[in-house]
């Protein structure tokens, strides 16, 4: 006959084995659901219903960013940008008009104190005539011309891209990343979106220590949330810039 002393190192063995035969299980089971095949995204492209939706400047971010001496990426953010964009069916009938206020670029570089406190790089880079020239031209625009759709919640806008007078033609891949029936706070419809396109700066003019010191090629992106609004047609261009403008 075992003694109590024994009874209670037997259970204790008994229980540790329990424990370790269900935490090996679920481990089995989680790395099971980690092997099965990812179910494909939701479309919700279909999920958007049809409107005029207007970028929410507070979540919204424009940024560019070009070779720096061939090390290393440099960003740069627009702080001002103003966006419409018309939901419609088919997909091909959906429409975009941007505006972006050229002087609200801003870098780290005004930001890393006194030591740096010797120049304005943000509103240099800004001004530079060979640069972002926006004394002269102080808004850059897109107009979408045409839209496509190249799969699950992606699209390709084409239209001409507007920098320092020049109008060149770029294409956004646009990712739809979410979708909301109504936005807690809004109470509308509302929707989000990643852009990415690329440009050659020297196009445009913009040739200023290019490509040596600051590369030609340009990356340029806009990561937004947009709120449905009450009207029925995009804003043009001309009306966006007053708007800026004031």
């Amino acid at each position: 006959m075992m003694r109590p002393r024994q009874l209670m190192r037997l259970w204790r063995v008994r229980t540790i084995a329990s424990a370790f035969r269900s935490g090996v299980a679920a481990l089995l089971c989680a790395a099971s659901n980690l092997a099965a095949p990812v179910a494909a995204a939701q479309d919700l492209q279909g999920e958007i219903p049809t409107g005029v939706y207007a970028l929410d400047p507070t979540h919204a971010t424009l940024k560019f960013s070009v070779r720096h001496m061939g090390l290393s990426n440099y960003y740069a953010n627009f702080a001002l940008v103003d966006c419409f964009i018309l939901v419609a069916e088919p997909v091909s009938a959906l429409q975009t008009r941007c505006v972006t206020t050229v002087n609200s670029v801003f870098t780290a570089y005004n930001r890393l104190g006194p030591k740096f406190a010797d120049r304005d790089w943000d509103r240099e880079l800004a001004t530079h005539e060979g640069l972002l020239n926006a004394d002269a031209h102080p808004y850059a625009t897109f107009e979408s011309r045409r839209v496509e759709r190249i799969g699950p919640n992606r699209l390709r806008i084409s239209g001409p891209l507007t920098l320092v007078g020049i109008a060149q033609p770029v294409s956004f891949d646009v990712e739809i990343l979410g979708a909301l029936a109504e936005h807690p706070f809004a109470k509308v419809p509302a929707f989000g979106l990643s852009a990415r396109t690329s440009f050659v700066r020297s196009a445009y003019g913009m040739s200023f220590l290019a490509p040596q010191v600051v590369g030609d090629a340009v990356s340029l992106s806009l990561d937004a949330d947009f709120t449905k609004v009450e009207q029925s047609r995009l804003p043009s261009l001309a009306d966006m810039i007053a708007s800026a403008s004031r």
